[in-house]
């Protein structure tokens, strides 16, 4: 094991529709952030989801391996929501 680890937060926006390839940014809502602790604010600079997966694909690129162990935390809802 490496010991290393890639964490970036996305700044949330609506899935494109099809032929507008407009982004809409989604307010965190305040009752969210009373739960999680991140705010609208802790994301204003973050990538958006589809260059975010472009950086995280790199990072395990990088290992030219035949394959790699990924460990998160609530796997399952974190995969629910990019697939």
């Amino acid at each position: 094991l490496t010991g290393e680890s890639w964490t970036q937060r996305i700044k949330p926006t609506l899935p494109r529709s099809v032929g507008n390839n407009s982004r809409v940014v989604v307010r965190i809502p305040s009752e969210a952030t009373r739960i999680h602790g991140i705010s609208n604010k802790d994301v204003e600079n973050s990538p958006h989801f589809d260059i975010a997966i472009r950086a995280f694909l790199y990072w395990i690129k990088r290992y030219n391996a035949d394959y790699v162990i990924l460990f998160a935390h609530n796997l399952a809802f974190d995969y629910s929501v990019i697939t």
